[in-house]
């Protein structure tokens, strides 16, 4: 990736701690983290469909905050440090799957319900935008969810582009168990089948490699150059 262990890629001059575990609330990490996804379908992904795109992650994925300072690569590397891909090498790939405007307002309520009772399933998500009211029933708390940018509500009916690393996007199967039955997410492929291998769906640039999600964040902190990180 062109990338060395102790390069600096921005500063920050304020900390991007890491979630506090089941407190519903922004995170400036989380969504330094969804922005990245959304920016590497934009900028590194080869052939990126031109769709409306949604991309998540969630607590339990984070594995380190960011301090005030010189963030360098092996530092955006800790914050998305799981797993291996089909390429052997660490890190999880992002993979693409779509979800019917139905399935992505369950994807909200998951972060509105299912949180309280399941922390690291708290989501950040960049390219869709949700409100959501804690007061009401378990799973009928999304009170709006529209594409970003967009006055038009999600259509029920209509497919949605995904993009989240391999491990989130393989528990999207699980849900349905976590709701009890209520909630129900069923990755698929752009045509509407059912997704049966998750290695198909996994993003790559200009030379086949891979698209990490640490990388993705990597190249995007690389974008503030010098300025650093704004607050806003």
């Amino acid at each position: 990736y062109g990338l060395y262990y102790d390069q600096v890629l921005t500063r920050t001059e304020f900390d991007l701690p890491a979630p506090r575990s089941g407190v519903q609330e922004g995170n400036a990490l989380g969504e330094l983290v969804a922005d990245s996804f959304l920016w590497a379908t934009q900028n590194l992904e080869v052939d990126a469909p031109d769709v409306p795109t949604v991309t998540v992650t969630a607590d339990g994925v984070l594995r380190a905050p960011l301090a005030s300072g010189e963030i360098t690569t092996s530092m955006a590397f800790d914050v998305l440090s799981m797993g291996v891909g089909s390429d052997g090498t660490s890190g999880f790939p992002l993979v693409g799957v779509y979800l019917t405007g139905r399935e992505l307002r369950a994807a909200a309520e998951v972060d509105a319900s299912v949180t309280p009772l399941m922390p690291a399933a708290q989501l950040y998500m960049a390219g869709m935008d949700y409100s959501f009211n804690t007061h009401r029933m378990f799973f009928n708390r999304v009170t709006d969810c529209r594409i970003h940018n967009s006055a038009d509500q999600v259509e029920d009916g209509q497919l949605y582009r995904v993009v989240t690393g391999m491990y989130s996007a393989q528990m999207l199967g699980t849900v349905k168990s976590k709701s009890l039955g209520l909630l129900s997410l069923e990755p698929k492929m752009a045509d509407g089948t059912p997704v049966t291998d998750f290695e198909e769906c996994i993003l790559r640039d200009k030379n086949g490699n891979e698209i990490k999600e640490w990388y993705a964040l990597a190249a995007y902190l690389q974008t503030f150059g010098e300025e650093g990180l704004s607050p806003r």
